[in-house]
C-alpha cells in the first residue's frame, strides 16, 4: 500500500516539467532523517517522503529561495542547505549533489 501511494505521489509531476529526480535524505530537526526523493522541476523544488509524506512533504519555488550552500562533514561534501526569502533552512543529505546544486544555482539566478 505505501508503495503504491509513493508512487502515485511521484506521478504528479509530468515528466516533461522534470529536469532532474534524486533520492536523498531530508533533515527536518537534529536527530530526525527522511528519505525521499527531491524532483527538480521547471518552476520548484519539490521533496517527496517515503514516510509520513503529509507531514514531510514540501515544494519550494525558485522565485523564493534566497540562496544555496554546500555543507561539509568532516571531509565529505555531503550536505546541501537551501535558504528561503523567509529565513527558513532546508538541510539535504546527498552524494550527488553537483548536478543538483548547478540547477538550483541556475534557475536561481535566472529569477533575480
Amino acid at each position: 500500500m505505501k508503495l503504491l501511494l509513493f508512487s502515485l505521489l511521484l506521478t504528479s509531476v509530468p515528466p516533461s516539467d522534470t529536469l532532474h529526480t534524486q533520492r536523498v535524505r531530508y533533515l527536518p530537526s537534529v536527530f530526525n532523517t527522511q528519505p525521499g526523493t527531491l524532483i527538480l522541476t521547471d518552476e520548484s523544488v519539490q521533496f517527496v517522503a517515503r514516510k509520513k509524506p503529509e507531514r514531510y512533504n514540501f515544494t519550494l519555488s525558485y522565485a523564493n529561495i534566497h540562496h544555496i550552500r554546500r555543507v561539509w562533514t568532516l571531509i565529505f561534501p555531503n550536505r546541501t542547505v537551501i535558504y528561503t526569502r523567509q529565513g527558513e533552512r532546508y538541510h539535504i543529505y546527498t552524494y550527488r549533489r553537483k548536478q543538483l546544486f548547478r540547477i538550483i544555482a541556475a534557475k536561481i539566478n535566472r529569477r533575480k
